[in-house]
């Protein structure tokens, strides 16, 4: 494995592998994972638009008797 590892160095500074070389081509482009995944998440994996519904009104059930709705102001402290 050492020997391996030694010429595939050796290899590597011969031909310059990681440093951009003017006018060299590669015939395989590593292709942007960042922007794929922000894609899929936002458009999803099948490539339609997701569809959000925004209405509060779908995530509202009605409450048993006795119980009462509590209005979340967004802060941490605990009453």
């Amino acid at each position: 494995m050492k020997r391996t590892f030694a010429k595939l160095a050796a290899y590597m500074r011969r031909e310059l592998s990681n440093t951009e070389v003017k006018g060299r081509d590669a015939i395989y482009s590593v292709c942007d994972a960042m922007a794929s995944g922000m894609n899929k998440m936002m458009v999803g994996d099948d490539g339609d638009a997701m569809d959000i519904d925004n209405t509060e009104e779908s995530e509202w059930v009605d409450l048993d008797d006795g119980m009462e709705e509590v209005e979340d102001d967004g802060s941490l402290d605990v009453e």
